[in-house]
């Protein structure tokens, strides 16, 4: 097919997402950055209208709604970001295969609390005021209890 243009630039707001991608960085921090890129994604395009559920995606009987806007954005970061970098990740050594490469997003998207984000948008179809659903915190407790390494100096 000569002449076909492909675009693996991704938008500023995806640029985050897809540097943790090729950095190599661990699932859960790549759902961070996926979850705080969607955010700012959903509330710049004015809500769920970006998302092309419309408004039989929010009338949908037994919950639904939540699970057709869950799946209207694990497409829109298919198409945003993955099937923009996923080629040159796997040219540049990052993944071996296209199929690796599929597997860590789904990694990060089985990670990312997108389901969290999708009845926040559901509550509020136009976006504004929309975050990211904040990171679970470690109780104190825990955090004392660990033991740590006594550096160079002791």
């Amino acid at each position: 097919m000569d002449g076909d243009v492909f675009n693996r630039r991704v938008k500023r707001v995806w640029k985050r997402l897809a540097e943790a991608l090729g950095d190599g960085l661990d699932p859960t921090e790549c759902a961070y950055r996926l979850e705080n890129a969607m955010a700012q994604h959903l509330r710049k395009h004015r809500g769920i209208g970006v998302l092309g559920v419309g408004e039989h995606g929010l009338s949908d009987p037994g919950g639904l709604g939540r699970d057709r806007v869950v799946v209207a954005m694990r497409d829109l970061i298919r198409r945003e970001v993955v099937d923009r970098v996923a080629p040159v990740l796997i040219g540049r050594g990052r993944f071996k295969t296209f199929d690796d490469a599929q597997d860590f997003v789904h990694q990060v998207l089985d990670v990312a609390r997108l389901d969290t984000l999708a009845g926040a948008l559901l509550r509020r179809p136009d976006g504004i005021g929309l975050r990211r659903p904040p990171r679970p915190r470690e109780a104190a407790f825990t955090l004392l209890n660990e033991s740590a390494p006594l550096g160079d100096r002791a």
